[in-house]
């Protein structure tokens, strides 16, 4: 967590994720495998974000890229542009600059998976299957 009363200069690296309450003047790069960011309501930074996930209440005045979600809250203002896997923005928050959303890649198939998956099931693995819609029957 970087303190409101704290200015820091430079490129930071977190492993984890980080909570920036003051000012950064830099790139800020966060979580390797996962991480959230968390830019809070007062909080500046002067550089591009990246990592996996974050939560902007403050001010970024760079590019964001995130690979999952973004949330922007109404007291965010991005001045910037945006690249992310999904993106939530509250009635208030502001960007200048452009949106793109990014959609992942699905996880790559084992082939000997794709064939044991592609026969069909044998008679003792089928369950038999009632449904009621709209109450029960008389």
């Amino acid at each position: 967590m970087l303190a409101a009363s704290t200015c820091l200069e430079g490129t930071l690296r977190f492993e984890e994720g980080v909570k920036i309450d003051g000012r950064v003047k830099g790139d800020v790069i966060f979580g390797i495998e996962d991480g959230l960011c968390i830019v809070s309501a007062g909080a500046v930074v002067e550089g591009n974000l990246r990592g996996p996930k974050a939560l902007i209440m403050g001010e970024v005045q760079g590019n964001v890229e995130v690979d999952t979600t973004l949330v922007l809250a109404p007291s965010a203002v991005v001045v910037g542009s945006v690249k992310c896997g999904r993106f939530v923005v509250y009635d208030g928050a502001s960007v200048t600059g452009s949106i793109e959303t990014i959609r992942q890649l699905p996880p790559r198939m084992d082939p000997q998976l794709e064939i044991r998956t592609s026969q069909p099931p044998a008679e003792s693995d089928v369950v038999p299957f009632r449904r009621r819609l709209f109450g029960a029957r008389r």
